[in-house]
């Protein structure tokens, strides 16, 4: 289509007209004399077209400069600046950063990474603010805007550490107690790294807007109420919509989610019916107060909750399965070992260090390289693979937690039960281990399995919600109705069905046995289903497992498990034995398999 506009073109008389004449005057904006870069006049049929800027020749920035097609968003067109921008040793690092961390040793298919991810984010970025610059003009949105929402997406997870959220998660809290750091604070530091140590980049934008590019993907959090001053320094109120794109903070509906649920469904071969183009067809900027927001068509408003709703899906069944968080756990145990070895070594002389342990790790420490940038490009998952072919003595238990992993030997998940929110705490060490030795002291009297000790299992809690947290996240989000569409409004939770859930957030504890002993995990079980019996906790069918696997001991389940015919009470594996007698009792259900009538009540 260029190819046939430049033809035409040629065959006109080479007479400007005034949009000529104002396309010869852009030039890039003057906001920092010593930053600004003065562009040369843009000519017609120069798809590559080359400016001189401080005696360095330049690549138009807003030109296409690479297509890369996408298993997700097909054929992709990223301009210059973003192609030079991903050929940097910063970005092609996420190519060793896997995407779900351990969920690769569970879903075989898994095994995307951060960079496919952020390439994804960087064009649906791009695709969402220039639906905007075309559908209103009003808002003035500059090329520079758009360039910029389209780095921050591309740079938005350059911070992820190994493994991903394991890394700035339970790994930095054993090794650093006390550490605020964050991975969107590494992506800034790695941005201005960046930027240091490639002059021809950093010139090609002022600082006012790479400023807005850091904002962009860490918006300062007082930005997410209305009532505090406005935080960001880089744009006004009136540019409010831009810090809704990569990292909302108001509603959590940004183009981050988008990609990664598409990407990571196909992954894992889960299904989606959420569709994040139809957004895209009724997304509109308006006034809300003094600041500019995105607003949704209210007719989007069951296709939004259909995306927060698989969020809270995904959650369950990939990014926080149960084998999954326990390999992590276990890589994470093997990091830890081996931090210890080199912050050790690192403390002796220089003559009685171990030269080639610190070279297999770029002679720093795992936790220390948060400190330096230049040391944590070479932090990714290859990590794991130095540890394991590793011949240091030294290293020897870490290696052995791998092997863990490697002969699929890992702690064995055992049960769960659903805890309120306030009544039980794991934040600290001496919580966990409360709880640990509670759950280990519970073996029911009477029983004849063998006891079990706060060092034999693992607990895990793990929080699953819609979004925010405690909050119905339709409630943060601007709705526009088809025959008032220049009146922003919200809606109630009540407006949109009467089958919402009455809780949007609920707590999960874990228990794992390190023992892989089958008598050892009925004993973990039995202490834990009577743990949670004594607390008030819910564990399902935790009654009738209790009293199979505690034959000995009289409960209310016995007397309902006890006429279920053609179980005995104590024969062969307990667990086979509950799980018959539950089969047994559901089959005896009116109506189930038995062909009588179900009697239901008004």
């Amino acid at each position: 289509k260029r190819r046939k506009e430049n033809k035409e073109e040629d065959l006109r008389p080479s007479k400007k007209s005034k949009a000529d004449e104002l396309d010869d005057s852009d030039t890039a904006p003057e906001d920092n004399v010593e930053d600004s870069v003065a562009y040369s006049t843009p000519r017609k049929n120069s798809h590559q077209m080359l400016v001189k800027a401080d005696s360095v020749v330049l690549r138009d920035r807003f030109a296409t400069g690479k297509i890369i097609n996408d298993p997700i968003h097909g054929h992709i067109e990223l301009p210059g600046l973003i192609t030079q921008i991903i050929d940097t040793p910063y970005v092609q690092r996420l190519r060793f950063v896997k995407q779900l961390g351990a969920a690769y040793l569970v879903y075989p298919g898994a095994d995307h990474t951060r960079f496919e991810h952020s390439v994804g984010v960087c064009h649906l970025g791009g695709k969402l603010i220039r639906t905007l610059q075309y559908n209103q003009p009003a808002l003035r949105i500059t090329k520079e805007e758009v360039i910029c929402v389209q780095i921050a997406g591309l740079c938005h997870d350059l911070g992820h550490g190994p493994f991903s959220h394991m890394f700035d998660g339970p790994f930095l809290a054993k090794t650093r107690p006390g550490c605020t750091w964050t991975h969107e604070d590494s992506s800034l530091a790695l941005i201005d790294h960046m930027l240091e140590n490639h002059p021809n980049i950093k010139q090609q934008l002022c600082a006012r807007d790479w400023l807005l590019v850091k904002e962009l993907i860490n918006p300062p959090q007082a930005i997410a109420s209305h009532k505090n001053p406005w935080p960001c320094k880089s744009r006004g109120q009136d540019r409010c919509f831009l810090f809704q794109i990569i990292a909302n903070k108001f509603s959590g509906i940004d183009v981050d989610k988008w990609d990664y649920f598409e990407r990571d469904c196909m992954r894992l071969n889960k299904k989606s019916n959420f569709d994040y183009s139809r957004l895209l067809k009724f997304v509109k900027v308006l006034p809300v107060g003094e600041r500019n927001m995105l607003c949704y068509g209210h007719k989007e408003m069951h296709s939004l909750f259909d995306m927060f709703a698989l969020r809270k899906s995904l959650h369950y069944h990939a990014y926080q399965h149960p084998v999954g968080n326990v390999y992590e756990e276990i890589i994470c145990e093997a990091f830890v070992e081996t931090d210890k070895q080199l912050v050790a070594n690192l403390k002796l002389p220089k003559d009685q260090q171990n030269q080639a342990l610190l070279a297999l790790f770029f002679g720093t420490s795992i936790s220390g390289a948060i400190d330096d940038m230049q040391s944590y490009l070479s932090l990714t998952d290859s990590i794991m693979e130095r540890i394991a072919y590793s011949t240091e003595p030294c290293l020897e238990k870490a290696r052995s937690y791998l092997q863990m992993i490697f002969t699929r030997q890992h702690w064995k998940f055992v049960d769960f039960c659903t805890v309120p929110h306030h009544t039980l705490s794991v934040a600290t060490e001496a919580e966990q281990l409360k709880v640990r030795q509670e759950i280990a002291g519970s073996l029911p009297a009477g029983s004849d399995l063998p006891s079990i000790t706060e060092q034999d299992i693992f607990i895990q809690v793990v929080d699953f919600n819609y979004g925010m947290k405690k909050e119905n996240p339709l409630d943060k989000v601007w709705f526009y109705r088809k025959s008032m569409p220049q009146t922003p409004f919200m809606i109630q939770s009540r407006d949109v069905s009467n089958m919402l859930p009455e809780q949007f957030s609920e707590r999960v504890l874990r228990i794992y046995s390190k023992k892989r002993d089958q008598r050892f995990v009925d004993s973990t079980n039995a202490c834990f289903l009577q743990w949670c019996q004594d607390k008030g906790f819910r564990a399902p069918g935790g009654e009738v497992l209790l009293s199979h696997l505690t034959p000995n001991k009289k409960t209310a389940a016995d007397s309902r498990s006890s006429v279920t015919p053609g179980v005995q009470a104590n024969s062969g594996n307990p667990r086979k034995s509950a799980k018959k007698a539950l089969s047994l009792a559901d089959k005896q259900k009116p109506g189930v398999l038995t062909g009588k009538p179900v009697v239901l009540d008004n």
